[in-house]
């Protein structure tokens, strides 16, 4: 994934998780690990943990503690709209 590093990091990870949940995911779906992420957008995992907390708090995601990050139910109305 091309992220411009003269940009905002954080804000293009979100755009491109949250690009990847509209068009690829339903609800409850498991998404990449915070590792997996870190590898694909060659970013540290701080970065990654940032950008799924702004993601949670939008409520297009839930993450379990020990088990990872989901598609949050609350989501679902977002993904029949598009």
């Amino acid at each position: 994934m091309y992220l411009d590093r003269n940009g905002n990091l954080r804000a293009q990870i979100v755009s491109a998780i949250q690009n990847d949940i509209f068009t690829n995911r339903k609800v409850g779906d498991k998404l990449p690990s915070e590792a997996e992420y870190a590898s694909a957008f060659n970013v540290t995992r701080s970065t990654i943990q940032k950008a799924l907390k702004d993601l949670e708090q939008m409520n297009l995601i839930e993450k379990i503690q020990g088990k990872g990050s989901f598609v949050h139910p609350k989501c679902q109305f977002k993904l029949e709209r598009k």
